[in-house]
């Protein structure tokens, strides 16, 4: 029962809201842990219990030594944080199958440790339902725990204005997917499964299609976590801030999955040091991060040489390549970026490296292929495609137009959604594989 799926959103999603807004208090949270149980076993069956028995054991864990030294509490928090991390690089570097998402429960079950150490006024079914909270158990955002014990707590309802907004962040992810990740993803699949017939053009076109598709997939599922959660009464933080209209990878990361980027540096990068050690113990936090994070996507070599890509730039922009590039116009500091972070993609979306190089020799004119952009994507996905590339930006310039506007472009977006949903491929999220 995926996010974008039509049982989730005409069946599941509004019977949870009614069902949350006939609680309140505590029988809130029990009725929001019931439907995240219900919501977790028609999704992954097969990984149900054992996914379900590694949520209870830590928290049964974490609250048998609430009352011990800090300490003791410190400790079993580490280890069961390295028990879960141990799983997860167990599944990732073997043939062994896990949960989908399962990356993202285990950063959840990290933080849940970490938190519950210094969080000492929370209950049982704080715990369990910040692990297993439906919304966000398998992509995220990634909660603090301490923050969504403060979100959950107390005898309210979600407010006029959040059913509304929550309602309208549905039908923005909705078509960000089933529209435009998916139909777009399509053509930019069929460019890299063809690379070595592909012309130089073609090969850009089908690397920008691919660029769009990865942003909109993840973003639009982001929207409708977020917009779920907020129609239940719970608020998250935005998880995209239209990261391609960065001037910087610094600012990049700071805008694309701010909550992924905001585990690793509140979980990795300061307790190494962060930049307190002076320059070059950065650096080598820098580094030694996106490694991490390259490897947390696979145990392969593209993955982790993206990671470097990226760690290494962030290290030079660090050291004054930023400075430099501030003295630039705006739109060459966004082409700057956007230029280094799509060419990172190729790596990202290849199978192997050998598939990389081929497709960065087709980029740079060094293929022999003969296949055109016409005969690869069709016009009207090209006008899609410049159609997804404008809107990169957001709708923020057409709301600001009044409520009335706002309502004709939300029902024009419900319509392309639901159509999107009856004609679209089906596919799944990008990281619901991570």
């Amino acid at each position: 029962m995926p996010l974008q799926s039509l049982l989730y959103l005409s069946i599941f999603l509004p019977v949870s809201v009614i069902a949350a807004r006939l609680s309140h208090g505590g029988r809130k949270k029990f009725v929001l842990l019931l439907l995240s149980i219900v919501f977790w076993y028609f999704l992954d069956p097969e990984h149900f219990l054992w996914a379900m028995g590694l949520c209870l054991l830590n928290v049964l864990v974490a609250k048998s030594v609430q009352k011990k030294t800090s300490d003791v509490r410190q400790i079993i928090g580490v280890l069961c944080s390295l028990l879960s991390i141990g799983i997860l690089l167990l599944c990732k570097f073997s043939l062994l199958t896990s949960p989908i998402g399962f990356s993202f429960l285990v950063f959840s079950i990290v933080s849940f440790q970490m938190d519950a150490e210094k969080e000492m006024d929370w209950s049982f079914l704080d715990g369990f339902l910040y692990l297993s909270f439906f919304p966000k158990m398998t992509m995220g955002p990634i909660v603090r725990f301490h923050d969504f014990v403060i979100e959950v707590a107390g005898d309210h309802e979600a407010a006029a204005e959040d059913l509304d907004a929550g309602v309208r962040q549905c039908i923005h992810g909705l078509v960000k997917k089933t529209v435009l990740a998916d139909m777009l993803g399509a053509y930019a699949d069929l460019a890299f499964e063809r690379t070595a017939q592909l012309t130089q053009a073609a090969a850009w076109i089908g690397l920008l299609l691919y660029a769009l598709q990865i942003y909109y997939d993840f973003s639009g599922y982001s929207d409708l976590a977020i917009g779920s959660a907020r129609l239940l009464g719970v608020h998250f933080d935005k998880n995209f801030d239209h990261p391609y209209a960065s001037h910087s990878l610094t600012e990049f990361w700071r805008r694309w999955h701010i909550s992924l980027g905001a585990w690793f540096r509140n979980y990795l990068y300061i307790p190494l040091g962060g930049s307190r050690k002076g320059m070059a113990h950065t650096c080598i936090n820098l580094l030694l991060v996106f490694a991490a994070t390259g490897l947390w996507h696979g145990a392969k070599g593209t993955f982790v040489l993206w990671g470097l890509m990226h760690g290494i730039m962030m290290i030079l922009e660090r050291i004054g390549l930023k400075q430099k590039i501030a003295h630039l116009p705006l739109f060459l500091q966004t082409a700057y970026c956007d230029l280094l972070v799509i060419l990172g993609w190729v790596l990202f979306r290849s199978a192997t490296l050998a598939d990389a190089g081929m497709y960065y020799a087709h980029l740079f004119g060094m293929g022999t292929g003969t296949m055109l952009v016409r005969e690869i994507v069709p016009w009207h996905v090209l006008v899609l495609m410049v159609a997804a590339m404008a809107g990169i930006h957001g709708l923020g310039s057409w709301y600001r137009r009044g409520k009335g506007t706002r309502n004709l472009i939300d029902i024009l977006l419900l319509i392309a959604g639901i159509a999107g949903l009856y004609l679209g491929t089906g596919a799944t999220f990008i990281y619901a594989q991570f």
